[in-house]
């Protein structure tokens, strides 16, 4: 592998790692929301997994963000802003992209 290919993934994972660290940061961004919200507490241990659930629902909606903007040929700061919103907005997001994949096989007929 010559110096220019490895100069190439090392640029895209880094690039992809940021593109991650943001949506798991908007992900982060509303489980404080959420649990400063919250009226009555919650054990320690539950408040640690259900944070661990959110990131991982943020980190992949960031990333099927990231895959579609780069499909669709954005600017990367575009990107990054729309990766962490993807990630504050979780679940809903991947129900955005089933809608939006619904639409796309269909002909446009929204359901």
């Amino acid at each position: 592998m010559d110096k220019e290919t490895l100069k190439e993934i090392v640029t895209g994972l880094i690039t992809y790692g940021w593109m991650i660290a943001l949506a798991m940061l908007g992900g982060l961004v509303a489980f404080i929301r959420r649990l400063n919200q919250s009226k009555e507490p919650k054990p320690l241990k539950e408040i640690f997994m259900r944070l661990f659930g959110e990131l991982i629902v943020s980190a992949f909606a960031g990333i099927i963000t990231v895959l579609l903007c780069i499909y669709w040929d954005m600017p990367l700061v575009l990107i990054g802003v729309l990766a962490g919103m993807a990630g504050h907005l979780g679940g809903k997001a991947i129900d955005t992209f089933v809608l939006i994949w619904k639409a796309v096989i269909s002909g446009g007929k929204l359901p």
